[in-house]
């Protein structure tokens, strides 16, 4: 017999109120879940864009002090 995790027996419980609200809490979980996926910002080369030009300055200077 396989048993049950905590909250598998409170989605499955007979207590209405019990079962409501883990109900409730699985599909606010699967709403922030489906939400959280679409907000996914990725780098884009203009966000690197001054970090680059900085270290390509410093780069460049201390190059030149060594030739």
């Amino acid at each position: 017999m396989k048993t049950l995790s905590k909250y598998e027996q409170n989605l499955q419980s007979d207590d209405p109120f019990i079962r409501n609200m883990y109900e409730d809490l699985e599909k606010r979980i699967q709403v922030y879940e489906d939400s959280e996926n679409d907000k996914t910002e990725h780098a884009q080369w203009k966000d690197a864009a001054g970090v680059i030009l900085v270290m390509s300055l410093i780069t460049i200077f201390l190059v030149a002090t060594v030739i």
